[in-house]
């Protein structure tokens, strides 16, 4: 159901730096889905965020893309 229509999923916005990448939604309800809330017994249902796979393929990334960096002629 959270996926059906892409609400969420569409208002996905980042703001980067050059030490961090936020990830947020501005929609109202963003934080009741991640979170969940009391209120109403609204259990949480995370959208955002990455998996313990997701971690360890960027950090293969790069780890490869430095060692690439530094072994390059």
């Amino acid at each position: 159901m959270l996926t059906w229509r892409g609400f969420l999923r569409g208002n996905i916005a980042y703001r980067a730096t050059a030490d961090e990448v936020t990830i947020g939604s501005p929609s109202v309800y963003a934080a009741t889905h991640q979170f969940g809330a009391t209120k109403g017994n609204i259990p949480a249902r995370p959208f955002l965020g990455l998996s313990d796979e997701d971690q360890d393929a960027i950090s293969r990334i790069v780890l490869k893309a430095l060692d690439d960096a530094t072994t390059a002629p």
